[in-house]
């Protein structure tokens, strides 16, 4: 693996434009206000959660019968006022003793999302839970993440889960196939994958 490759695509590649979201149905990777059974140790809400689920299209082809994996979801700046620790969010690679590592490997850095422009985010694989499909549209979306970003995310969730040090060429390829193997893809194709 190129360890130059960057974990998260350019900021301003992360969500779909707010005039064409409802053009893009419920996906990973989307960003939705937390649910009210979403809560920490102490009850006290969660800010967001992005959606682990695996389904390409929740709720367009089928209503999931089985409940929605999430992650937790926040601002970086709540993981505390350390800028070192922020940047390292922030890039996924930190440099130590000489040879760039991955940084905080269970969180995944999201761009500031456009219903709240100046505050990036980032989501915890380590707090996940489990919501009615109905709970978390009840909620609702506040951001549809774009294709490539989705990739990244993909890419970061592997290595997260199974310290595989994936190509973003790999996840990009797989998603490739997949999507274009789906006659029933809903919502726009991104034109790599056509």
């Amino acid at each position: 693996m190129v360890i130059a490759e960057p974990w998260y695509p350019h900021p301003d590649s992360y969500w779909v434009e707010t005039s064409e979201v409802n053009e893009y149905p419920f996906r990973y990777g989307d960003l939705f206000n937390a649910p009210a059974e979403c809560l920490d140790a102490n009850g006290d809400p969660w800010p967001a959660v992005l959606v682990l689920h695996p389904s390409c299209d929740l709720g367009a082809k089928a209503k999931p019968a089985l409940p929605i994996l999430v992650a937790r979801v926040e601002a970086v700046v709540a993981h505390g006022r350390d800028e070192a620790v922020q940047t390292k969010i922030r890039a996924g690679w930190a440099e130590k003793d000489g040879a760039v590592l991955v940084a905080f490997a269970n969180s995944c850095w999201l761009s500031a999302p456009p219903d709240q422009p100046a505050i990036d985010l980032y989501a915890d694989f380590r707090r996940t839970r489990t919501v009615a499909f109905n709970a978390l549209t009840e909620a609702g979306r506040r951001a549809a993440m774009t294709h490539d970003a989705r990739v990244h995310v993909i890419r970061r969730e592997i290595y997260f889960k199974y310290r595989w040090k994936t190509t973003l060429a790999d996840v990009f390829a797989a998603e490739k196939e997949r999507i274009g193997g789906d006659a029933t893809f809903g919502g726009p194709r991104p034109a790599w994958a056509s």
